[in-house]
């Protein structure tokens, strides 16, 4: 997930899907685990980005966090 319109896709399969689910996993490393909540708030720079999608690419299992941390925003 080097371009952000890899994050378009999957805020987009997000807006589509309503339950997402799938097996339980430990959490992943907490520097990521951060990097997801930072995420979501718009506080990542473009290179952090990059490692972040790299590392989800590599590990879809947690793209589930990823899904909960965006339901978790408020509604405007």
């Amino acid at each position: 997930m080097d371009d952000p319109q890899d994050f378009q896709t999957i805020l987009s399969f997000l807006g589509e899907a309503h339950d997402v689910t799938g097996q339980s996993h430990s959490a992943p490393p907490e520097p990521y685990l951060q990097q997801l909540k930072q995420l979501v708030q718009g506080g990542l720079s473009e290179e952090e980005r990059t490692s972040l999608f790299r590392f989800l690419k590599a590990n879809p299992q947690w793209v589930g966090l990823l899904a909960e941390e965006i339901r978790a925003l408020p509604e405007d």
